[in-house]
């Protein structure tokens, strides 16, 4: 599994600061600014990881309230690649069930 940066480090692992792609237009960067090497933002066992940690272990916001108007109003949303339905009850109060346990939230 992929090893994600530290906060106490205050930086990536192996330190190091990746400031742009090569061939992009160089820029300006403060000294103390770094960002997650390109790896993070396009390796699937990241993507993976990031799913099992946060997007399926808290709560999503997956629509707006207003979107579900009237009991029975539904939406079909996709958070972290699980399909997720989410329903107005007759009480009104929305609430989700599908791949990621959303109904157990």
């Amino acid at each position: 599994a992929p090893v994600l940066p530290s906060p106490a480090t205050g930086g990536p692992p192996g330190g190091g600061m990746t400031t742009a792609s090569p061939g992009a237009p160089s820029r300006r960067v403060p000294a103390n600014a770094w960002t997650l090497p390109a790896r993070y933002f396009c390796d699937p066992a990241v993507f993976e990881l990031e799913g099992e940690r946060i997007h399926r272990a808290l709560w999503n916001a997956a629509c707006p309230l207003e979107e579900l108007a009237e009991p029975g109003d539904y939406r079909l949303v996709e958070i972290a690649g699980d399909s997720v339905i989410v329903v107005r009850g007759d009480d009104g109060v929305g609430g989700g069930g599908g791949g990621g346990g959303g109904g157990e939230r």
